[in-house]
């Protein structure tokens, strides 16, 4: 085992009983099974559209073959034609906004145009995000009554990701410079785009400082747009299924199974015909069909696994180069389980040879290190240098593929998305806080969660029964260990069918909740997107009778196997299933629930089991005619938004809580996220922190992962270090598969109880500063969990690190990932700050690499020097038993001898913060040191407070007063500490640099109250 840790600068099911009974038998899970899930060159578009060699200088390029019929393309002949830029002209939209426009002129036989637009946003005239579009203007190509797609311009479903105001468009102008345009907003340019001979025949240059391109789209010439098409015969689908579908028979008595199959996780199947080809797909980890190499395979079907696409628009792919000039180091895209700073994925020395794939789907026990697909999806790139900090997000649904690769000027990439059209936003930045406030503009914020959902969580697959909760909760207070929040998954319904509760296991669940509500404790249930087709139960028979589910490729509701065997899926792409489906969360509709009730969203990628890379065909039908393929990665934040607004419908006065696992841009304002399903194992943990490096940067500050790993049993080292990293993530909690061994808190001994008390408790001692960073998310979108680059975006050292990160601007933490280590290094940022260690408050000067000690009860936090941080000490049982207690000042002094920092507090659980007149306490805290003898140490209004008149209460949020002031760095002990609000000095104690004042106002000021402390040195 090593000694130290260095540190550097699905759930899918068979069909086949055999096999399924061969799985029980053994009684083992499997690791993913890498052959059910596509590879670039296994997916036809990105195959024959993947650029494989560097293009040559444009002086020595010749112009492409070109497209000049649909007859063409069965002529191996190219797919994109190729185009020359055309008119360039200054265009009004609404609102007297005004954007520049451009042609791109297909050299084609038949019309082909494609209309390029950009636009601008921003405040004070400054045009901080560009968006540039591009659609068919004119396609003689295109049969009748078939367009594109494009999500960001559906005004139904834009709205539940885009919150851009088109009161914050900035006017652009263009100027024709010897034949580069320069695009300009109040006099200054923001762009260029000129002619060239490359595919496409454009390059767009986006500026920044100086005038320098920070963002070049196209300069590769790897643009791709495979413009609508006929195809000369009918494309015909294999009938995987009756024309007319039967309803089932009502579910058999548990006693009457025979004749069906179980899967592996004991999901009851009814037996049916299964087509050999598709069973053999889905059974087989060797996918043997050949993988699309020419220029014509896939385009108007593709078979996978068993799975036959009938893709009855042909090929439609778009793409393009992005490049980030001065950029070396480019984060984002989320969800991989890889390094946080991108790896190359094509190139000379690339570490990766597949492209990162961004297709939600159920990976069933994911491997770490490597580009492909999990649940969720962001197409947000963020790229970071000394000089500037840029973004893109590449708004497209459909499944897409980004090439990493080192080029001269800095990075470059290479985005492909199957269908839709080319719509990319573009952040100016140019500092992080810039780019978090610009995507917040173009994202929104996440909502302030509620202060319970905060705490520690503790899940499992699954709490048995009535009993079972009572007693976990109990022994939470049996041993002294604080806990908010008890989940009940799969197993708590009837039969798998949601919104329901086994009423053998479950017969009363207002009184399980109402026991857990006198605690001040709350309940989540899991409910998932896929509704068990039985005529008996009315979610389904209600479904059915209003229309409201995806319709497969021959127009019958989609039928296909989940959890409950049988299943359809809601179309939450209709505005009227999203209604339907929230308002199944009012009390009346779901029985037994309650108002402490919350909700946790699984298999929203969509998981089906029998599917094609167990997701749903790509060519089943949505609402307004749209295929699965246009929209798949929105699915999943369609369901959790729907399950939020619904949660916010059953009360609108209180916070939703809501966590889903599938997720796209946008997901951050109606849901928390976790990682999926994690494995018990050193690579999981040590990989966790990095994605949620990778989420939090792309607007998803609410994450976290399964604290022990979901699948198997960790050791007690494993479990240990796990806690103690989860301690410190946004999202905090325990969960595991049904198969593991229970792993509560107290289970491992009692010097393991006494760590992992001391781990939560730390957590919630923690809780005001999370609060207030929480705030200051909603504010400007400044994540909660930030790369240590976000905080010292000069150090260079800082910008490949991923397994230390800070918790806003005041913690760094540097969880332990490696078995069996005595002492890491951990690199402490910029030589002009001073570290504090947390425990011990020794101080160690930033910019170089310090080891520390790593006993098994200890992870190596630092405080920053120039720091304040609200805690509350107190042991408590949850987080509504410390809603009275007082607050503790940590103030880290920084080498000035000056520390700032905030404290946000209000109910913590209604909606009155997002009111106009919010009644809450939001205060500045400051210490300064004015001259080399005095010192002042102020709490006051921050000037963005509403002020407040408090109601008179014994005991309230913000009754709570200051218990002790903690003071480090100074040199030397004060001679008197005074008060203008105290008739007498107050008393302290000075050691080693370290001055502590306890109970400074005898119980005479609240957090209510300013105040100030003048130390005379």
């Amino acid at each position: 085992m090593p000694s130290q840790q260095h540190r550097g600068t699905g759930k899918a099911t068979t069909v086949g009983r055999v096999l399924v009974v061969a799985m029980l038998v053994v009684g083992t899970c499997l690791a993913v099974d890498r052959g059910k899930f596509r590879t670039c060159s296994q997916s036809a578009f990105c195959a024959r559209n993947r650029p494989t060699a560097t293009p040559p200088p444009q002086d020595q390029q010749q112009e492409p073959a070109q497209a000049e019929s649909p007859q063409g393309v069965e002529k191996n002949a190219g797919l994109t034609a190729q185009y020359a830029l055309g008119e360039v002209v200054e265009k009004s939209g609404e609102g007297g906004s005004r954007a520049v426009w451009a042609s791109l002129v297909g050299k084609t036989e038949r019309p082909l145009v494609l209309g390029m637009n950009v636009a601008a946003y921003g405040t004070a005239g400054e045009a901080e995000i560009l968006r540039f579009t591009m659609s068919e203007e004119r396609d003689d190509f295109a049969p009748v009554g078939v367009k594109r797609f494009g999500v960001g311009f559906d005004s139904q479903l834009a709205s539940s990701f885009l919150t851009l105001k088109e009161d914050l468009a900035v006017p652009l102008s263009v100027v024709n410079d010897k034949g580069v345009f320069r695009i300009m907003a109040g006099g200054n340019t923001v762009a260029t785009l000129e002619a060239t001979l490359k595919s496409g025949g454009f390059t767009l240059n986006v500026t920044g400082a100086k005038n320098h391109p920070v963002v070049s789209l196209n300069s590769k010439g790897q643009f791709v747009f495979e413009h609508l098409r006929e195809k000369l015969e009918e494309p015909q689908k294999p009938l995987e299924q009756p024309e007319q579908q039967k309803e089932p028979e009502p579910e058999k008595p548990a006693e009457d199974i025979a004749g069906e199959v179980v899967d592996e996780f004991g999901v009851m199947f009814e037996n049916e015909e299964v087509r050999p080809e598709d069973e053999a797909g889905m059974l087989s980890s060797d996918n043997k069909q050949p993988a699309p190499t020419g220029t014509n395979e896939g385009l108007w079907s593709e078979y996978f696994g068993g799975h036959t696409d009938s893709k009855p628009h042909g090929p439609t792919a778009v793409g393009m180069d992005i490049s980030f000039p001065g950029a070396k180091h480019v984060y984002g895209i989320p969800e991989h389980a890889a390094e946080f700073d991108l790896k190359t994925t094509t190139g000379t020395g690339s570490v990766y040879n597949d492209p990162y794939r961004m297709f939600n789907l159920d990976v069933f026990e994911y491997i770490v290190d490597d580009p492909m697909a999990l649940y969720g999806s962001i197409p947000l790139m963020i790229a970071h240098s000394p000089t500037h900090s840029v973004g893109v997000l590449w708004l497209n649904p459909s499944e897409t593929w980004v090439d990493v690769a080192d080029g001269s000027a800095g990075k470059e990439t290479w985005w492909i998305s199957e269908s839709g059209i080319v719509d990319v936003f573009i952040l100016r930045g140019p500092t992080p806080k810039d780019i978090f406030e610009q995507v917040a503009a173009l994202l929104g914020t996440t909502p302030i969660p509620p202060l319970f959902a905060l705490g520690y969580h503790q899940c499992r697959w699954n709490y048995k029964d009535e009993p079972d909760v009572k007693q976990v909760d109990n022994d939470f207070d049996k041993y002294y260990i604080p806990y908010d929040v008890i989940w009940l998954d799969i197993e708590h319904t009837n039969g798998k069918r949601y919104f329901t509760w086994d009423e053998h296991k479950f017969p009363t669940p207002e009184l399980m909740q109402d026991h857990l509500a006198s605690k001040g404790r709350k309940l989540v249930t899991i409910v998932d997107p896929h509704i068990k087709r039985d005529s008996n139960y009315w979610i389904h028979t209600e479904a059915t009778e209003k229309d409201l589910y995806v319709k497969d490729y021959h127009d019958n509701a989609f039928d296909g196997h989940c959890w409950p065997g049988s299943s359809s899926w809601p179309d939450f792409i209709n505005p009227t299933v999203r209604k339907w489906w929230g308002d199944k969360f009012s009390l009346t509709q779901y029985k037994g629930s309650t108002e402490i009730l919350h909700i946790w969203n699984d298999m929203n990628e969509p998981s089906v089991f029998s599917g094609p890379e167990v997701t749903m065909p790509k060519d089943n039908k949505h609402y307004n005619n749209l295929e699965h393929r246009d929209i798949h990665n929105l699915y999943g934040l369609l369901v959790h938004m729907s399950t939020y607004q619904g949660l916010l419908s059953r009360n609108s006065n209180e916070r939703p809580f809501v966590l889903t696992r599938a997720f796209f841009a946008g997901s951050h304002k109606t849901a928390a996220v976790w990682i999926g399903d994690t494995k018990a194992e050193w690579g999981h943990l040590k990989y966790t922190t990095p994605m949620l490096l990778s989420l939090s940067v792309t607007g998803m500050s609410f994450g976290g992962g399964d604290v022990g790993g979901f699948f198997y049993n960790p050791d007690t080292e494993l479990l240990v270090r796990w806690y103690e990293a989860g301690a410190y993530q946004p999202f905090f909690r325990g969960h595991s598969h049904i198969d593991t061994r229970r792993r509560e808190p107290w289970l491992f001994g009692d010097d393991t109880t006494g760590i992992l008390r001391n781990v939560i408790h730390t957590r919630y001692q923690l809780l005001p500063l999370w609060y207030t960073l929480f705030h200051e998310n909603y504010l400007t979108g400044m994540p909660v969990m930030r790369p240590l680059w976000v905080e010292f975006p000069q150090d260079e050292s800082a910008y490949g690190i991923d397994d230390s990160y800070m918790i806003g601007n005041t913690l760094l933490v540097s969880p332990v990932v490696e078995q069996g280590v005595k002492n890491i290094d951990v690199y402490l940022p910029d030589q002009k700050t001073i570290w504090y260690d947390v425990k011990s408050y020794q101080k160690y000067l930033g910019g170089q690499l310090v080891t520390v000690d790593t006993p098994l009860d200890s992870i190596p936090v630092f405080m920053r020097g120039g720091t304040i941080i609200p805690k509350k000490e107190r042991l408590r049982r949850a987080t509504t038993a410390m809603t009275c207690d007082p607050y503790t000042l940590v103030v880290a002094l920084d080498s000035k001898g000056n520390a700032q920092g905030e404290l946000y507090a209000d109910d913590g659980h209604t909606m009155n913060y997002a009111s106009d007149k919010p009644m809450h306490i939001w205060k500045r805290i400051e210490f300064n040191t004015t001259s080399p003898l005095t010192g002042v140490m102020s709490f006051t209004d921050h000037p963005g407070c509403t002020p407040t008149q408090f109601p008179a209460q014994a005991c309230d949020w913000y009754t709570a007063g200051i218990e002790r002031i903690v003071i480090v760095g100074l040199t030397r002990p004060p001679q008197s500490i005074t008060s203008p609000a105290l008739t007498a000095p107050v008393t302290h104690n000075y050691s080693n640099g370290i001055l502590t004042l306890r109970q400074p106002f005898q119980q005479q000021t609240t957090i209510a109250h300013n105040w100030s402390l003048h130390l005379a040195l």
